[in-house]
C-alpha cells in the first residue's frame, strides 16, 4: 500500500521471473493472512489462526497541486491524525517529499488515509465525497485549501492488518509451522 518499485510493478514480475520456481515460498508468505488461509487451506494448522487475523479497509487518496499553490512547507514526511481528533483522515503523506520521482518538477502530491477500525462508513462514499473529506480534513488540520489539478482513489478493502494486544502470540504457532505445507 506504501511502497512500490521506482519502475512500477513490472519491476517486480520481472525479478520473480529471474528466480527459481521454489523462491515462491517467500512470496506467497508476503500475501495477506485471509488470501494465504485461502491458499493453504486446511493442511497446516495455522490456516486456522490466520482466517482470526482482522483487517479493516482504507482510502487513499491522492491529490497532486502546483507546488506555487500552495501556501505550507513540506520540510517533514507528513502527519498522524489520532482517534480523538474526531476526524475521518487518519494521516496525510507528502508523497512527493518522500520520494521525489512520484511527482514532476513544481508539483506536490499529497496522499491523504481515510478508515480505521470502528469508522469503516467511509465505504459507503463516492469518490468525490472522499476527495472532499480529505480535502476538509487536511484543510482544518493544515489550512491547505488549494484546488487539487488531479486526484486519484484507491479503495483498499481489508488491507490494513490490525495487531490486539497479544498478536504475537496469536502467530507463534504460524511461524512455528512454516515449512510444514
Amino acid at each position: 500500500m506504501f511502497l512500490s518499485y521506482r519502475g512500477g510493478l513490472s519491476e517486480l514480475i520481472a525479478r520473480l521471473e529471474e528466480k527459481p520456481l521454489d523462491q515462491g515460498a517467500r512470496f506467497v508468505q508476503g500475501s495477506g493472512a485471509a488470501s494465504l488461509a485461502r491458499l493453504l487451506g486446511e493442511r497446516i494448522e495455522a490456516s486456522s489462526r490466520l482466517r482470526k487475523i482482522d483487517y479493516v479497509s482504507v482510502a487513499n487518496i491522492a491529490l497532486a497541486y502546483r507546488t506555487a499553490d500552495l501556501n505550507i512547507s513540506f520540510e517533514r514526511s507528513g502527519f498522524l491524525v489520532p482517534r480523538k481528533e474526531g476526524k475521518r483522515i487518519t494521516a496525510c503523506t507528502w508523497s512527493s517529499t518522500k520520494r521525489t520521482h512520484v511527482a514532476p518538477e513544481g508539483q506536490t502530491l499529497l496522499r491523504t488515509y481515510i478508515g480505521r477500525s470502528g469508522a469503516q462508513e467511509w465505504t459507503s462514499m463516492s469518490d468525490a465525497e472522499l476527495i472532499e473529506e480529505a480535502r476538509r480534513g487536511r484543510r482544518e488540520l493544515t489550512g491547505l485549501d488549494a484546488d487539487p489539478r488531479w486526484s486519484q482513489v484507491d479503495r483498499c478493502l481489508s488491507a490494513m492488518p490490525q495487531y490486539p494486544v497479544g498478536h504475537v502470540i496469536t502467530v507463534l504457532p504460524i511461524e512455528r509451522s512454516k515449512g510444514q505445507t
